[in-house]
C-alpha cells in the first residue's frame, strides 16, 4: 500500500499533482488506485465507497483507448469539465492519468 508523500502528512494540504514514474504501468495504476483510495476514502470504515474496479464517484480514469491505443483531447476535455464541479462524496476529485506517455500531440 502506498502512503501519502512524506512532506504532507498529516496537513490538508497537498500538491495539486502528484508524478508516479516507473516501468510497470501496473504497478504504477496500483501505487494511483492506492493514494486515491487514501485521498477519497480516508477513514477505513468508507472503502466501501470503492467498487471492484477500483471505480468512486469522485476518481476519473484516464486510460488510453481506441485502435491506436493513445490518450485522445476529447476525453481530456471531459475530464478536466468532469474535475471542476464539486465533488460528490469527498473532499476533493482524484484525476488518475495512465500511461501519460500515450498522449497525442493535441492532448499533451
Amino acid at each position: 500500500m502506498m502512503s501519502i508523500p512524506i512532506g504532507f502528512q498529516g496537513t490538508d494540504k497537498l500538491p495539486h499533482a502528484i508524478l508516479l514514474t516507473g516501468v510497470s504501468s501496473k504497478t504504477l495504476a496500483e501505487a494511483g488506485l492506492s493514494l486515491a483510495r487514501q485521498l477519497l476514502c480516508p477513514n477505513e470504515g468508507q472503502a466501501f465507497l470503492f467498487d471492484s474496479e477500483g471505480g468512486h464517484p469522485d476518481l476519473q480514469r484516464l486510460m488510453p483507448d481506441g485502435a491506436l491505443n493513445m490518450l485522445k483531447i476529447e476525453r481530456i476535455r471531459e475530464v478536466l469539465e468532469e474535475v471542476q464541479k464539486t465533488p460528490q462524496q469527498g473532499q476533493c476529485r482524484v484525476v488518475l492519468l495512465e500511461q501519460a506517455d500515450r498522449l497525442n500531440t493535441a492532448s499533451a
